[in-house]
């Protein structure tokens, strides 16, 4: 068993997880083999699915794994029949993770983060709206990378920090080509699905930088930046919340708190960008005259 590092956490692990640190910090959490009561999906065509809450739930992702996560601490992996190891893998790399965030009590969205001047910037909206590749167009820049996909924000008194997630990128072999590379040259997210993956551990945190600023993509015919008030941000963060659904109906309370205290503590602007990926040159140079303005 080896122990990585991920979200600020050290964690123990059965299962190779090679993107992480590693870490000889005593371990949070673990991950292990064994069996989980669930029910099974009848079909391939099952969406993934989650039951439980903030103590104890269950994730099911057809075809891959049955993976329970209890307390914050621990992660049992049933291992369906003729599942791929690197798709097993992912799964507790992304939502996996992101329950057991959830359940430590962290705010979990669904956002990549760049470092920019010591400050974390964050980019959030719904899928295909071009998170990982604004967040890989400021890493070729020489920007370390926070988060993809998933940000865990933690608040230090009064400060949110973002927390250093998985040093790599996930990204369509379209989003690969127009930043200039081959998308050949980079493997799989996992066998038979289009997403390749990219490593950046020469350009990656190793600090939890505090989080400043959050833009809200959303697709425009042009780029356009745009503050909103605290009381629309905070509806963004709920709206954009990566953790499973159901697991903040179980304290539903406490997260709109924690939404709103973020909303005050950073500034939210709506990023309205073309979805053509050979415009994100534009969509780029647009976010860095935005915080070289205002910081």
């Amino acid at each position: 068993m080896s122990t990585y590092r991920a979200y600020g956490i050290s964690v123990a692990s059965e299962i190779p997880l090679p993107p992480l640190p590693p870490t000889d910090r005593r371990p949070d959490a673990s991950i292990r083999f064994g069996p989980v009561e669930a029910p099974r999906p009848p079909t391939r065509r099952t969406m993934t699915t989650f039951r439980g809450g903030a103590e104890d739930g269950v994730l099911v992702m057809p075809d891959v794994a049955c993976v329970r996560v209890r307390r914050g601490r621990e992660i049992v992996v049933e291992r369906l029949d003729g599942a791929a190891e690197d798709a097993v893998r992912a799964m507790l790399l992304g939502p996996v993770l992101a329950i057991l965030m959830s359940q430590r009590g962290l705010m979990t969205l669904h956002a990549s983060a760049i470092a920019f001047d010591e400050q974390a910037v964050a980019f959030m909206g719904d899928a295909g709206w071009g998170k990982s590749t604004l967040a890989a167009w400021f890493n070729r820049r020489g920007r370390p990378l926070v988060a993809d996909d998933i940000v865990a924000v933690r608040f230090d008194e009064s400060s949110p920090r973002a927390l250093p997630a998985v040093p790599q990128l996930k990204l369509t072999p379209e989003a690969l080509c127009v930043l200039g590379d081959d998308p050949a040259g980079f493997p799989r997210v996992w066998p038979g699905t289009k997403k390749r993956l990219q490593a950046v551990r020469d350009r990656f945190v190793t600090a939890s930088p505090i989080l400043t600023r959050v833009y809200v993509l959303a697709p425009d015919a042009r780029e356009t930046i745009a503050p909103i008030s605290a009381s629309e941000a905070a509806i963004e963060f709920v709206r954009h919340s990566f953790a499973v659904r159901s697991l903040h109906q179980t304290a539903p309370d406490r997260y709109l708190r924690e939404a709103a205290r973020l909303a005050e503590a950073v500034r939210v602007r709506r990023l309205g960008r073309p979805l053509e990926l050979e415009r994100i040159d534009e969509v780029g140079k647009a976010v860095e005259a935005d915080l070289e303005v205002e910081p």
